[in-house]
């Protein structure tokens, strides 16, 4: 019997918490990780039956909070402005069947619930990144057996960043694109623009990589 674990971190997610959950929660147990929501994401998530665990206010905390909470099987990380594309449980359940699927990671493809030139773009160049480098951020979601978690030390607690920390420890030859969209809001890019964005999340992933303080990379993240 395969067993699908969920975990959403959250933080005043009300605005898209409901289409999230609503797409995964009759095939999986769901777990809202909150970091201290003052909106109405508890109620959200109680609602539609997810287990609902508050925690302090930083991401990678919040995902190995909730990965502490399962003891075996598989674990889904899903962002909590991002909801997945019809047919998604059938094809997760195809690479779980795969004969070396608990040695492997697998993410789904980038997509934004916006049609425009810019989104386009963007999505295109998720596409390459993954492609050539290996390279899937959070925001295309994580699927991983409870054991390879554990074996390549799970999330860090840090507040950023924490994806592509994880996703280094992991061989590359071992990270398997599955045909399944995760739709994620684009809200936050167009707030400052695709162009402003694009150049931040770059800047903020060099700092990472050449070593700066995640608090350093925090502020540029946040401004």
């Amino acid at each position: 019997m395969i067993k699908l674990n969920i975990v959403i971190p959250t933080l005043n997610s009300e605005k898209t918490l409901f289409n999230t959950i609503s797409r995964v929660v009759d095939k999986a147990e769901v777990y809202v990780i909150d970091g201290g929501s003052s909106d109405s994401t508890k109620d959200i998530a109680t609602s539609l039956n997810a287990l609902f665990t508050v925690t302090k206010p930083s991401r990678g905390l919040q995902l190995s909070t909730g990965a502490n909470l399962i003891y075996d099987g598989w674990i889904l990380f899903i962002h909590s402005d991002t909801f997945l594309s019809e047919g998604w449980y059938d094809e997760v359940i195809k690479f779980i069947q795969k004969s070396d699927s608990k040695k492997k990671a697998g993410y789904f493809k980038f997509k934004f619930d916006d049609n425009g030139l810019f989104a386009k773009l963007i999505e295109a160049f998720v596409g390459l990144r993954c492609r050539f480098f290996s390279l899937p951020y959070g925001d295309q979601c994580l699927l991983i057996h409870k054991s390879l978690y554990t074996m390549v030390g799970g999330f860090k607690s840090i507040s950023l960043m924490e994806d592509v920390d994880l996703i280094s420890r992991l061989d590359k030859k071992n990270l398997y694109n599955i045909p399944v969209f995760a739709i994620t809001s684009s809200s936050r890019y167009k707030k400052r623009g695709y162009l402003y964005n694009i150049i931040k999340n770059f800047l903020c992933l060099i700092m990472f990589k050449l070593g700066f303080s995640i608090n350093l990379i925090k502020l540029i993240y946040e401004s």
